[in-house]
């Protein structure tokens, strides 16, 4: 595994690339700097990115659903809401507060 890739790596990566001359790959600078670590190093970075991009995906499209699913009408949403209101009333109640855990 190669090593990550910080800000201050990406940073000057970006210029050594920008100063480079189009079409002349042989400057020193990009040579040295684009070397097999490098490329991996970046190469894992892209990799890692969009796992974490579909795994945020998935996670979006099973809240969709279940919000879909779950609350998809006004009046369940409603329903929702009173039924949280009693169960922080009731957890207020068994742990003593009473009514002057409400605000």
């Amino acid at each position: 595994m190669s090593e990550p890739l910080t800000l201050e790596r990406l940073a000057e990566l970006r210029r050594i690339a920008e100063a480079a001359v189009p079409g002349k790959w042989s400057g020193q600078d990009f040579q040295l700097a684009m070397t097999p670590r490098t490329v991996l190093a970046l190469l894992d970075e892209i990799e890692r990115l969009r796992r974490e991009r579909e795994t945020l995906a998935a996670a979006v499209m099973a809240w969709e659903e279940y919000r879909n699913a779950a609350l998809g009408s006004i009046a369940e949403v409603e329903a929702v809401a009173k039924l949280r209101e009693a169960h922080t009333k009731a957890l207020a109640q068994l742990q003593g507060r009473g009514e002057e855990g409400q605000e």
